[in-house]
């Protein structure tokens, strides 16, 4: 895609990521989302922590793949700070492709940030469980990745 196609909101977050790293994955308070495209190469792990109150904390998201990717990832960890967890539920990859005025072309990016936050999501709740049992947390350098298909 040429640098021209996406939009000044687009480049912000890939020229300035908002909430990028990690949280602590054996925490109970945690969720964790990780997803891929491997049609594209694209990976997205988006993590948030939830308070006693049942707000979310803080976010963080690392990302690899295209500038789309990374800024829908950012926007959407951006979007959840401070939010409960029925209103980070809304969040669907429409909403994130038209806040990022994203193309057509980019629209699996928005897919894929919309599954990282569902997995995310997915994971929180099964935790909550009393005597869940976790697996321990994958090293960073590990692939073990999801595939993320739509039709």
């Amino acid at each position: 895609m040429a640098e021209g196609d996406y939009s000044n909101l687009v480049w912000d977050h890939f020229d300035h990521p908002r909430h990028a790293g990690a949280l602590d994955e054996r925490s109970s308070s945690v969720g964790t989302g990780l997803v891929s495209n491997p049609f594209q190469g694209d990976a997205i792990k988006l993590q948030f922590e939830v308070t006693a109150q049942g707000i979310i904390a803080a976010a963080r998201f690392k990302a690899h793949g295209g500038v789309a990717t990374l800024a829908a990832a950012s926007l959407v960890t951006e979007w959840l700070v401070d939010k409960s967890l029925a209103e980070a539920t809304a969040i669907d990859h429409r909403v994130i492709a038209a806040a990022l005025e994203l193309p057509a072309a980019a629209l699996p990016a928005a897919v894929l940030a919309e599954s990282a936050l569902k997995a995310a999501l997915a994971d929180y709740a099964a935790r909550q469980y009393v005597g869940a049992v976790r697996e321990p947390p994958l090293p960073d350098a590990a692939i073990r990745l999801k595939c993320v298909t739509r039709n």
